[in-house]
C-alpha cells in the first residue's frame, strides 16, 4: 500500500487558487480547500452513523497546519465518544492599522463585510455543516461561494437584499445550460442547483431573522415551482433475472478499475448500502466463520450489523486480498490511498456501462438491495430474515439480540442460495 503523504507548511503556503476549487490532504482524513478567490479553509472528512460528514477548523492562516491537525485530534475524540464535534472558535486578527493617508488597510478578499449577506452565508454554513453529509456540505458551499461570495449581491447589506433580486440569481442558475457540440443542442443543465441555492438561501435569510437583521424572509415568497421546473424522479429499480444477466454481462466487459468491477459484485453479494461496501476495512471480515461484522459507525440506524458470506462473496473477497494486500480499506480510493472509494465511483461506472442518463434501464447502486429483497420474497423466504439481511432492525435491544439469533440460520440459508443464484446467471447466454 503507498504511504499516507502529509502536507507542509510550504505546501501550505505556496497554494494559489485555480479556476475550481480544490483540496490539499493531509493525513487522517484532514484537508485545506483551496478557493478560487485563494481562500485556505480546512476541514475534517469524518463518519456519523451511515454518512459522510464535514467539520469545519478554521481559515488559513489563522489556523495554521499543526493547529488543525490538533482541533482534529480533539473532535475525534468526541466523535469517538458518541458526541458531535464542539464548533471551532478561532479568534480572528485584528484590523489592520490605518495607512498614512488614514484610511483602513483594504480588507481581505474573504473577511465577510459584517451584516453582509455573505457574513450571514458564511456563519449559517459553520452552524450547519457538521452535520451534512461531505458530498452535500462541499456541494452547498461552493454553491454559496459562486452565486453569494464571488457575487457583487454578496456584500450588499443583507437587510436591502429584496425577492426580486433573489428570483434573478436562482432563475440565472436555474437556466444555466451546457452544448452539445456533437449534436449542436443546448440544454439547460442546472435545476437541481437552482433548487439547492433556493433551499440554502432560505436558511440563509431565516438565520438573519433570528438574529434580528431583517424583518422579513424574502425568500419565503420565492418557490421553488416559481424559478425552475424540476425534473421528475428516477426510482430506484430491482433487477429482475434479465435485468441481472444484462448488469453481468455489462461489469465482465467494463474496462474501468478491477476494484470498481469487484465493489459492484460485492453490493449484489452482501445486499449492503454502497457505503457499507466502499468504506469497509479489512478488519471487518471473519474468513475463519465467513461473516462480515460492519460496525454501528456505518450503519444507518448505529447499530453492528454481521452479513454471512456466501462462497462467492468470499471468492471475490480474496481477489481483493490479492489486489490491496488485504490491510486497510477493501477499496482505497484511486488517487488518495489514504482514504476510501470515492461516493460516486460505482454509479459512474454503472451509468458507462449504459446504465444511467436517459436509457430505459437506469439502474443505481442501491437497487442491488432491492434486487436481492425482490429475489428473496420471491423465492419463498421468510420477511423476518429477508428484513434482518437488510438491516432494518428492531429498536429494542433485547428483542433485536433474540431475533437476530433466531433467523441467523436462516439468514446463512439465503446468502448462500442468493450466491448460487447469482452465479447461476453468470452462465446464461448474453452475461
Amino acid at each position: 500500500m503507498p504511504k499516507t503523504k502529509v502536507l507542509t507548511d510550504v505546501q501550505v503556503k505556496n497554494a494559489k487558487p485555480k479556476a475550481k476549487p480544490y483540496k490539499l490532504s493531509d493525513m487522517k482524513r484532514l484537508y485545506l480547500l483551496v478557493g478560487t478567490s485563494g481562500s485556505k479553509r480546512w476541514y475534517w472528512a469524518y463518519r456519523n452513523g451511515d454518512r459522510d460528514c464535514t467539520f469545519p477548523l478554521g481559515e488559513y492562516p489563522a489556523v495554521s497546519l499543526d493547529h488543525a491537525r490538533d482541533l482534529r485530534s480533539a473532535a475525534a475524540k468526541e466523535v469517538d465518544q458518541g458526541k458531535p464535534p464542539t464548533p471551532v472558535k478561532v479568534k480572528q486578527a485584528k484590523p489592520a492599522p490605518a495607512t498614512n493617508n488614514g484610511a483602513p488597510a483594504s480588507t481581505p478578499v474573504d473577511a465577510p463585510v459584517p451584516g453582509s449577506l455573505w457574513a450571514v452565508a458564511d456563519e449559517w454554513l459553520a452552524k450547519k455543516t457538521p452535520n451534512w453529509g461531505a458530498g452535500h456540505a462541499a456541494k452547498v458551499r461552493a454553491m454559496l461561494e459562486r452565486y453569494v461570495r464571488d457575487n457583487p449581491i454578496g456584500a450588499r447589506p443583507i437587510g436591502v437584499v429584496e425577492t426580486g433580486d433573489l428570483y434573478a440569481l436562482v432563475t440565472g442558475v436555474a437556466v444555466r445550460s451546457s452544448v452539445n457540440k456533437d449534436a449542436g443542442e443546448r440544454k439547460a443543465v442546472a435545476p437541481h442547483s437552482a433548487i439547492i441555492l433556493r433551499r440554502a438561501l432560505d436558511g440563509v435569510f431565516r438565520l438573519a431573522k433570528m438574529k434580528g437583521l431583517i424583518k422579513f424572509n424574502p425568500v419565503a415568497d420565492l418557490r421553488a415551482s416559481d424559478v425552475v421546473e424540476k425534473p421528475a424522479p428516477k426510482s430506484n429499480k430491482a433487477l429482475d433475472s434479465a435485468g441481472l444477466v444484462a448488469l453481468h454481462a455489462a461489469v465482465g466487459a467494463y474496462g474501468g478499475q478491477m476494484l470498481t468491477k469487484l465493489a459492484i459484485e460485492l453490493l449484489m453479494l452482501t445486499a449492503l448500502r454502497t457505503v457499507e461496501v466502499r468504506a469497509a476495512d479489512w478488519q471487518e471480515i471473519d474468513f475463519t466463520n465467513k461473516v462480515w461484522n460492519v460496525p454501528a459507525s456505518r450503519m444507518k440506524k448505529r447499530i453492528e450489523h454481521a452479513v454471512p458470506l456466501s462462497a462467492q462473496a468470499l471468492a471475490v473477497l480474496e481477489k481483493l486480498k490479492v489486489l490491496t494486500g488485504g490491510k486497510g480499506w477493501l477499496f482505497p480510493n484511486s488517487r488518495r490511498p489514504a482514504d476510501y472509494m470515492a461516493s460516486t465511483t460505482v454509479n459512474a461506472a454503472l451509468s458507462y456501462m449504459g446504465f444511467g442518463g436517459d436509457t430505459g434501464n437506469w439502474f443505481r447502486a442501491h437497487g442491488c438491495r432491492g434486487s436481492f429483497s425482490t429475489w428473496a420474497y420471491g423465492a419463498g423466504y421468510r420477511g423476518e430474515a429477508i428484513e434482518q439481511q437488510l438491516a432494518h432492525l428492531e429498536k429494542d435491544a433485547t428483542k433485536r439480540a433474540y431475533l437476530q439469533a433466531k433467523f441467523w440460520p436462516e439468514r446463512v440459508q439465503i446468502m448462500d442460495a442468493w450466491g448460487a443464484y447469482l452465479h447461476g446467471l453468470k452462465g446464461t447466454p448474453g452475461s
